[in-house]
């Protein structure tokens, strides 16, 4: 069995702030600070609440993520995967809130997913520094018995291919 531990190696979180005028807001999600420079591929996801995504990853040809939350809150788990890791075969679970910590580094080799806990819908933009191929893509299931994830539902909105 697989378990849970405090966080996972090479996994960044961080909360990007909004700058608020009369004109609404602007979010710097990322800057010339950015540990990761090389992103080639941005997808922006708006999902309901309930709706959980994921496990993803690419294998092979593994792809890094910056992932941010927009608008909502999630419960994002990140499972390592990576053998060379000093937490392989175990699992971390990260709260984002697009009004605090907001912003997770997701290192290659890591399956990801999260679930909506707002009681509205999230808007997530997500990052990568590898080109998306869908014959690469594989799901960790959401509801692995050897994972055994603490998910706040046993009960989530999921796509054909998560289920």
């Amino acid at each position: 069995m697989h378990r849970k531990v405090e966080h996972i190696h090479g996994v960044t979180i961080a909360a990007k702030l909004k700058i608020h005028d009369t004109r609404g807001w602007f979010l710097p999600a990322m800057d010339n600070d950015d540990p990761h420079p090389g992103w080639i591929l941005q997808n922006i996801s708006r999902s309901q609440p309930g709706v959980l995504r994921g496990l993803h990853y690419q294998d092979p040809h593994p792809q890094s993520k910056l992932l941010t939350v927009i608008e909502g809150t999630v419960q994002d788990i990140i499972a390592d995967l990576r053998p060379d890791s000093p937490t392989y075969r175990k699992y971390a679970v990260y709260h984002l809130d697009a009004h605090g910590k907001n912003q997770l580094f997701i290192p290659k080799g890591c399956a990801h997913g999260f679930l909506v806990t707002s009681e509205n819908p999230a808007l997530v933009s997500y990052l990568a520094d590898a080109p998306y191929l869908p014959e690469c893509e594989n799901t960790l299931r959401w509801n692995h018995p050897d994972w055994k994830f603490p998910w706040l539902t046993d009960t989530p909105v999921l796509s054909q291919k998560d289920q």
